[in-house]
């Protein structure tokens, strides 16, 4: 629960014992770093959660008759979802292949148990893993030494289309006042004008009449963004970081994780507070000014993220580099970033906008190394730079059984 402004894990009463209430909240980790996603052990003595108290996302296990606490498994490996064998001597968590949640990280599953300072690896591919649940049966898995456990694998994408089926060029944004250069490549500007219609329509205010940014120069470089960025592609905008109506609030934001990475959810008050528009808001907001997460506010809200997904406009995660981090950041937060990719690689995205020449110049090995963009080149889609494998869990294929 985020009831003290923090994560924590608090138990319920239900059923009162002596000096109990039902109804009654009890703190199991009152501390003040994120304390969260817990798991009953089978016998509901212990209690396995995770906490970002001594590093990023290790697993603890507290024993609630002594109090004693133990960490389980690797450290900093922003482990998640722990799950008890039925006879509670093992958990299975997931972990991440490098420390910190990565963008380039792929989740994987490993067993360990309480006091063990590394793990066994249950899976390990190129896949992405998570959630692991014991079947009512389990004891220890059982596998081949020499086998990898086949997974499921991550979503296939889809064909891209032909880019002789898709408008070349830029549109501007009419009417709409922006940051940077206000225009989005011809392929996207309809959608991003049917968004902004279906928001007048859901709320009653025009949000997005004004943006932080949309298009942005080719050449453009800084310490903050990226020089491959989408806005460069006209694939991209961003909302304004504030945005009120009659001296009122309307733009709230919720955080959401999702497997190990910190997106945001964009909330408007409706206009109409009467019923007619939105609904009652249950998730906490984050005030970005205190960085402390608040209690829902009362009235309706519309869910503007859901809005831009219908319309193809994707959000991004928050930044968790270690030298611009969202804890630390404001721009690092980026919950006013969408994008509108339609499976294209960002190369051919630009090759939309921009001449093969200009895009040679610009974005060469050597120019993108002085810019700072040194690895992955290979996912931008660059005719010249060489394709690069996906990582493997640092680069060693891992068997059951091999610690950690």
């Amino acid at each position: 629960s985020w009831r003290d402004g923090n994560q924590e894990v608090y138990r319920l009463v239900l059923r009162p014992g002596p000096g109990q209430e039902a109804g009654e909240l009890i703190n199991l980790s009152d501390h003040p770093a994120p304390d969260h996603s817990p798991a009953w052990s089978p016998d509901g003595r212990r209690i396995a959660f995770i906490s970002d108290r001594e590093g990023s996302g290790n697993l603890h296990v507290v024993d609630l008759v002594t109090g004693r606490e133990e960490l389980a498994g690797p450290r900093d490996r922003s482990l998640s979802d722990p799950s008890w064998t039925p006879s509670g001597g093992l958990l299975a968590v997931g972990f991440w292949r490098a420390p910190g949640r990565g963008f380039s990280s792929r989740q994987g599953v490993l067993i360990t148990r309480p006091g063990l300072e590394e793990g066994v690896f249950l899976v390990g591919s190129n896949h992405s893993y998570g959630g692991p649940k014991w079947s009512a049966r389990a004891r220890a898995p059982l596998l081949s030494a020499d086998r990898i456990q086949p997974g499921r694998p991550l979503p296939t994408p889809a064909e891209p289309p032909s880019l002789d089926d898709i408008p070349r060029g830029f549109a501007d944004l009419g009417d709409v006042r922006s940051g940077g250069m206000p225009r989005l490549a011809a392929a996207v500007q309809p959608s991003f004008m049917a968004l902004r219609r279906a928001v007048i329509e859901a709320s009653g205010h025009d949000f997005l009449a004004r943006l932080s940014e949309a298009g942005r120069a080719v050449d453009f470089q800084s310490g903050t963004s990226s020089y491959t960025s989408w806005h460069k592609a006209g694939r991209a905008f961003d909302t304004l970081f504030d945005y009120s109506a009659d001296g009122r609030q309307v733009l709230y934001i919720t955080p959401e994780w999702r497997s190990g990475r910190l997106f945001w959810r964009l909330y408007l008050r409706a206009a109409r507070q009467d019923g007619t528009q939105g609904a009652p808001l249950f998730a906490p907001v984050f005030n970005t000014r205190t960085r402390e997460l608040l209690a829902p506010p009362a009235g309706y809200f519309v869910d503007f993220t859901a809005l831009a997904a219908e319309h193809g406009w994707s959000r991004i995660a928050a930044q968790e580099r270690e030298t611009f981090d969202w804890r630390s950041e404001l721009l690092a937060l980026e919950y006013w970033h969408f994008e509108k990719r339609d499976g294209l690689s960002w190369y051919a995205a630009m090759s939309l906008v921009y001449d093969e020449q200009t895009l040679a110049r610009l974005f060469s090995v050597e120019r993108l190394a002085a810019a700072g963009r040194t690895g992955n080149l290979g996912n931008l889609g660059l005719p010249w730079a060489p394709p690069q494998p996906p990582a493997i869990f640092d680069g060693r294929p891992f068997r059951l059984g091999q610690p950690f």
